[in-house]
């Protein structure tokens, strides 16, 4: 997990674009207004996006959008679902963490992961998060974006693991 600096290496070409968009709508050194966010900014990669809201007291994630690639690799509608609703306890704590980070530092966070699926095939892919401010003036939005990039390059073998036709 770390933040996104100007030095920052991104590989996902979909990440770089909301990279962009967020630096687009910035306000100084604090992240850019929700209100400020229109959707058919990046309408070409909603499928890889998740929007969230972050609450506190406890912190929690809860899913507002969902989007259809997510579902689709994922097997899983989550739309409406809190984080840790959908998470196993031992692969929750780093996504919790890096909402933390990028809600208490107003600041974008670039994680990898890896993803195994049954059968033991192991995928990686990118995940990244903006935060964005609310009419509240706190770091209560967020938009994350996954991106499969590697994993799409071999996706017959991850829908044959999955029991589905390519």
């Amino acid at each position: 997990m770390e933040k996104i600096t100007p030095d920052t290496p991104i590989e996902s070409k979909k990440i770089r674009t909301v990279l962009a968009h967020w630096r687009s709508l910035k306000l100084g050194t604090r992240a850019p207004m929700w209100s400020d966010f229109d959707v058919l900014d990046v309408f070409t990669i909603m499928p890889n996006v998740m929007m969230v809201d972050l609450e506190t007291n406890p912190f929690r994630v809860k899913f507002n959008f969902v989007g259809t690639q997510v579902v689709r690799l994922t097997g899983y509608e989550f739309t409406g679902k809190y984080l840790d609703e959908i998470m196993l306890d031992d692969h929750s704590a780093p996504f919790v963490d890096c909402y933390k980070m990028a809600a208490n530092e107003e600041t974008p966070v670039l994680e990898w992961c890896d993803w195994i699926l049954a059968g033991g095939i192991t995928v990686s892919y990118d995940f990244a998060i903006f935060p964005f401010i609310s009419a509240s003036g706190e770091a209560d939005k967020a938009i994350s974006i996954e991106c499969y990039d590697r994993l799409e390059k071999d996706y017959s073998a991850v829908e044959r693991t999955l029991g589905r036709s390519p």
